[in-house]
């Protein structure tokens, strides 16, 4: 879901290998046919590049609030980071979602590409995971998310890292 898979037909250019990011795509994804957490994929190309639109932010916050109702938990997937180590949005219409998630205390993931380097930045109670560049990786990047009654753990397959990610506390 973070690969760039518009670019699955693309020839090799660098050290991207985008013809092999379908496969890779299809080795990582097991089962997001869940409640709680609730899953979200978002596009982060609705209105341009790094950008959800407000018709998605409006229906995310309700999501977040609604969450926060049934005492439920959300975790997020976009190509785009909602903050990156530096504190600022790589999504360009994030501050609702922020304040919404803050308040709430629903969001507690958003897993996010775009960057190929990848990282983990932890701010508001919510775990920021950039996984690495799938087009980039020998032989891949991608991560298993393990669901426990305390947080979370992924577990990194290829050149991703592994982490503990607590509920409402900085990973491990």
């Amino acid at each position: 879901m973070l690969t760039d898979v518009q670019y699955g037909n693309k020839d090799p250019w660098h050290a991207r290998h985008y013809r092999d990011s379908v496969q890779k795509l299809n080795e990582c994804v097991i089962d997001l046919n869940r409640k709680n957490p609730e899953f979200v994929i978002l596009d982060g190309m609705r209105v341009g590049p790094g950008a959800l639109g407000t018709e998605q932010v409006n229906w995310l916050c309700a999501l977040l609030k609604q969450a926060a109702v049934n005492k439920g938990k959300v975790i997020c997937f976009c190509h785009f980071a909602l903050m990156v180590e530096w504190g600022k949005p790589l999504i360009t219409d994030a501050s609702e979602v922020i304040r919404t998630a803050t308040e709430t205390g629903t969001l507690i993931a958003w897993f996010s590409g775009h960057n190929h380097r990848g990282g983990y930045f932890f701010a508001n109670g919510i775990h920021n995971v950039t996984i690495r560049g799938m087009v980039e990786a020998n032989p891949n990047a991608y991560a298993l998310i393990e669901i426990r009654p305390d947080g979370l753990q992924e577990i990194g397959i290829g050149t991703e890292p592994s982490r503990e990610l607590p509920f409402g506390k900085l990973a491990k």
